[in-house]
């Protein structure tokens, strides 16, 4: 049986060879391994420089290419409900897990105040303040994945708005 590893069906097989030579080679030779922990750092870094430009345009292309603000705002309504339901689901369940697992369990009253003492919670208007980018530019650069959606979703709703007039910057996005 011929396994290939080109193309797009490839690429798992790729990953999984990767996967279990960066096990094994972690664990007979350890120091190599740790000698190897720069290649790793690049590649993670090259990785996060990629996936804003690519969330941008492909989250401002995908508004962009509904053509229709009554066919967008069908299918962002689809998507809030299916993002509440999904949030509800996900709640329900670490709770579940919460009331499983019992986490904090044996911890004192004084140990938890200080520890939440530390930690400042937002309220939702700093929170929606925080989802604004405050310059087009400032959220590319940050790489602040929340602003870039958003970011993303405004400019996506205006190549709707002008139609036929933004095609060229639709056509540089794709």
């Amino acid at each position: 049986m011929k396994v290939a590893l080109t193309g797009k069906k490839g690429i798992p097989a790729q990953i999984l060879i990767a996967f279990v030579l960066s096990i094994v080679v972690g664990s007979m030779y350890p120091s190599f391994a740790k000698s190897l922990k720069p290649l790793g750092d690049i590649f993670i870094t090259l990785i996060k420089m990629i996936i804003v430009p690519v969330i941008f345009c492909t989250i401002t292309t995908g508004i962009a290419g509904m053509g229709d603000m009554k066919k967008l705002k069908r299918v962002g309504t689809k998507m809030l409900v299916v993002y509440v339901g999904m949030t509800f689901f996900a709640c329900v369940i670490g709770l579940g897990v919460g009331y499983m697992v019992r986490p904090g369990m044996g911890v004192t009253m004084q140990e938890a105040q200080s520890f939440t003492q530390a930690i400042k919670t937002p309220g939702v208007g700093d929170f929606l303040l925080m989802m604004m980018p405050s310059s087009f530019v400032g959220a590319l650069a940050k790489g602040d994945i929340v602003q870039v959606l958003v970011l993303g979703l405004f400019v996506g709703i205006s190549l709707v708005g002008l139609g036929n007039r933004a095609s060229a910057v639709k056509e540089l996005l794709e």
